[in-house]
């Protein structure tokens, strides 16, 4: 063999040159991952000078499909490499390859690109659900109204801490319980559940009710949550309305009764006498009418002030009450002026009785505040149907007799009588 190096021999050991100079520059930048490719074109080379064609198509086929991933900058030093040692494609080929070659990595490139930004938009998006479910617990947790969730088997599922603070548990006491257990203390579902009605209809029910177990007033919104057919919940919207309630018996109490005496007032009492007159009127019963005004009252007032006389009209209405029966009712017109119904009466005599009956209760002297108060009344009565048919009539005609009784030196009562509109 000669020691003179072959033409083929040269060209592997440029190869070789070249392959190491690219793999050195590009292991400084971000092309390293491309010099490889160079590295088998001297193996194909030597495979084809050993006459090794089987060995000689992998290589070649190795570097076909290994120039996918060629990057385009490394083209020129690829094209030249393998037009100086292989000449099998033919320079027209190399760069017809070449060029496939380079539009592939482009498109590869841009593939990559786009699933990096596809990634990208995609961990914001999971950021934004992330916030977006933090978000929702914590406002969740911060309604004031208790919010429980349950399955069509009636097991809870989610509560706020609003309903762990209304029901006294903590969350993990309330998961798995039933709903009518927590909220009415009951074994069993009630007839006016509002989950029912859900559950039954599909649409929102709402009730109001006084709870013993949990000692409160509560309003309970039931709203369907449907997830599919097969797969429907129940949000409960449970709020203590306890305060509520209680504003609105107190405005109630205070519009239809007096808030010194606890008497009726004449809202309340103008209502009881016109449905007592309807039902007498069906009947054919008669009513009378007891209009009082206490002797003296401004005088008491002014000299010994408004505590006792406050205390004078609330001892006088106990005494007043306690003259009538359960069925009639006495109520306070204003100041120190009372009034009484009597319902389902034979005679006018049978109110007369009344009326003697509460003279006799107030001569016995009052003892308030330390002082010794002593007063009377003047009545006047007015007789349905014989005084009047409406309820304005016979009160205002109860009115004047009771002042024909202050005429006659007080302490005493009179019949309303016509010739009364005459003498006033």
């Amino acid at each position: 063999m000669s020691l003179s190096l072959s033409r083929k021999g040269k060209d592997v050991a440029i190869a070789l040159f070249i392959s190491a100079a690219i793999f050195m520059v590009d292991l400084l930048t971000p092309l390293w991952y491309d010099a490889w490719v160079l590295y088998l074109v001297p193996l194909f080379f030597m495979f084809r000078s050993v006459k090794r064609p089987y060995a000689y198509s992998l290589v070649v086929t190795l570097l076909i499909v290994t120039g996918l991933f060629l990057h385009p900058n490394s083209a020129i030093l690829m094209q030249s490499a393998v037009n100086r040692i292989t000449g099998i494609f033919g320079g027209w080929g190399v760069s017809v390859l070449l060029m496939r070659l380079k539009q592939l990595h482009v498109s590869m490139l841009q593939s990559h690109n786009e699933l990096e930004k596809r990634l990208t938009d995609l961990k914001k998006l999971q950021d934004l659900l992330s916030q977006g479910k933090k978000e929702w617990e914590e406002t969740f947790d911060s309604i004031n109204d208790a919010i429980t969730i349950h399955d069509r088997d009636f097991n809870v599922i989610r509560a706020n801490k609003t309903a762990e603070r209304l029901l006294g548990l903590p969350f993990l006491e309330i998961l798995g319980q039933k709903c009518y257990r927590l909220y009415h203390g009951s074994d069993c579902l009630s007839e006016e559940c509002p989950s029912c009605a859900v559950l039954k209809t599909g649409t929102p029910s709402v009730v109001e009710k006084f709870e013993p177990s949990l000692n409160k007033y509560i309003e309970i919104k039931a709203f369907p949550l449907v997830q599919d057919d097969q797969n429907i919940k129940v949000v409960h919207v449970v709020r203590d309305i306890t305060d509520r309630k209680k504003m609105e018996e107190f405005l109630q109490h205070h519009a239809y009764y007096d808030s010194l005496t606890g008497l009726p007032n004449r809202l309340l009492f103008m209502e009881h006498v016109r449905l007592r007159l309807s039902y007498a009127r069906r009947n054919r019963n008669r009513v009378a009418i007891l209009f009082l005004d206490l002797d003296h009252f401004k005088y008491i007032n002014d000299s010994l002030g408004h505590t006792v006389g406050d205390g004078l009209l609330k001892v006088v209405a106990n005494r007043l009450k306690a003259c009538i029966r359960e069925s009639d009712l006495v109520a306070r017109m204003g100041g120190d002026e009372f009034i009484v119904i009597l319902s389902d009466i034979t005679t006018a005599e049978d109110a007369a009785i009344v009326g003697r009956k509460i003279i006799a209760s107030l001569l016995e002297s009052f003892f308030i505040e330390s002082h010794k108060v002593n007063t009377t009344a003047s009545i006047g009565i007015s007789i349905y149907p014989d005084d009047g048919e409406g309820e304005e009539d016979l009160l205002k005609n109860a009115d004047i007799a009771m002042y024909h009784a202050k005429k006659q030196g007080r302490n005493t009562y009179e019949f309303y009588n016509i010739v009364m509109n005459h003498k006033n």
